[in-house]
């Protein structure tokens, strides 16, 4: 689907851009559980009842983009990981296809 989308024929180019949008995925999913475990840690106790009472208040008091404070560091930290193992794990699976077929 996604080598339709953008024209990329099946190769690095397809799994580069594939792993770079499953990172980007894996960091809009994952980004306000972080903060909010970043909160809790870093907070008092008492400030929250816990992780779901964190992110209320935080949407509250500074609107739902505070959710997402610090996605680009882990956009930068995921995106590298998410494109070796990717880009890695499609070699291996062709390798694997080639040995089994022969």
């Amino acid at each position: 689907m996604l080598s339709s989308w953008l024209g990329i024929a099946d190769g690095i180019g397809l799994h580069f851009a594939s792993s770079m949008l499953s990172g980007m995925a894996v960091v809009a999913t994952m980004t306000p559980f972080d903060v909010a475990s970043t909160r809790l840690y870093n907070a008092p106790a008492g400030v929250y009842k816990g992780p779901l009472d964190c992110m209320l208040q935080t949407v509250r008091a500074e609107g739902p983009l505070a959710l997402y404070k610090g996605s680009l560091a882990l956009w930068i930290r995921v995106g590298p990981h998410s494109v070796i193992m990717l880009v890695l794990w499609e070699k291996f699976r062709k390798i694997a296809d080639q040995v089994r077929s022969a």
